[in-house]
């Protein structure tokens, strides 16, 4: 979902490449824009692939490793939560960060108890 956001939130380029009007005009009414080269370039920057989904085949799907979604996401998570050690936030980044925690329980009338920052 993330990358969809993301490929969402970069948004559409308008210029010459992109609109590629001398493709439009090359390939016209009836032709095959799909297997053009300008396509071929394009697409993956254009497209987003989710790396958890699966497109095999059923088949090859089985053969490869038969994993549902949850089963590889679950395990995606794990290698995340293992790996991955991001750098600690600031100490003014994270009085920064409580204070607006604090100010939006505040203003959504709901108890807050401060963490330790």
């Amino acid at each position: 979902m993330a990358g969809y956001v993301q490929r969402i939130l970069r948004g559409i380029g308008v210029d010459d490449e992109t609109v590629a009007t001398n493709v439009i005009a090359e390939v016209a009414h009836g032709g095959n824009y799909v297997g053009h080269e300008h396509t071929y370039h394009h697409f993956r920057q254009e497209q987003y692939f989710a790396t958890i989904s699966d497109r095999k085949t059923r088949g090859a799907w089985e053969a490869a490793s038969g994993r549902d979604i949850y089963q590889r996401a679950t395990e995606t998570a794990r290698e995340v939560l293992a790996e991955h050690h991001p750098d600690p936030l600031p100490e003014d980044i994270k009085r920064d960060l409580e204070e607006e925690v604090a100010a939006i329980y505040k203003r959504e009338g709901i108890k807050y108890t401060a963490v330790a920052v």
